[in-house]
């Protein structure tokens, strides 16, 4: 039986090969290792932004915003949150544009708008609106009321109620003096008559 022998350089073979392997397997293994790392780091980045934002949000500063150069879900976070924020912007200029219209200016006919709003944003501009009109009802029933005055007519007085509502509070003691007075004007006027009337008959 023929026996072949095996030279030294090539029982060294296969060790070299599996180094070369194990290297490889190393090296793939520490890069996959960085990328995680990095891919924390930037996580934690973006986690640690957001929280700053938020609280920064909180505490009303309206210049708060998150990068928009981010990507995937990060950058759908980041485009909700400063989607917010400018809402809420938009309201704070809303409330000081009335302000100063309705409060300052007397324009008593303006109301609040964000535009096309849904959710609470639609129901917030809602009560605004309708807190507007609550106010400047009296108001505008004691021009009525003094304007008809004015002109000789001691007829009109102000309404008691409000689409079905009973005023209340200072509403309601505003309608009671204002009709009171105008009654009592009333009264005044009829007697001056009376007696004019029975002065020149006399």
């Amino acid at each position: 039986m023929q026996v072949f022998k095996t030279s030294p350089a090539s029982r060294k073979r296969p060790s070299r090969a599996r180094a070369s392997t194990n290297r490889r397997a190393s090296r793939t293994q520490r890069q996959s290792e960085q990328k995680s790392e990095q891919t924390a780091q930037k996580l934690n980045g973006e986690s640690g932004a957001i929280l700053a934002a938020l609280l920064a949000l909180a505490h009303g500063k309206r210049d708060v915003r998150l990068p928009e150069r981010w990507h995937g879900q990060a950058g759908r976070i980041a485009e909700a949150f400063n989607e917010v924020v400018q809402l809420n912007v938009r309201m704070a200029g809303e409330l000081g544009r009335l302000r100063h219209i309705v409060g300052r200016e007397g324009k008593l006919k303006q109301r609040a708008s964000l535009g096309v709003v849904t959710g609470f944003w639609s129901e917030s501009i809602g009560n605004i609106n309708a807190l507007i009109d609550d106010l400047v009802h009296p108001t505008m029933e004691v021009a009525r009321v003094i304007g008809a005055f004015a002109q000789g007519d001691l007829t009109n007085t102000m309404a008691l109620h409000i689409e079905g509502r009973p005023l209340e509070g200072e509403f309601l003691r505003t309608a009671t003096t204002v009709n009171g007075m105008i009654q009592q004007l009333g009264c005044v006027t009829a007697e001056v008559t009376r007696v004019a009337r029975e002065v020149g008959t006399e």
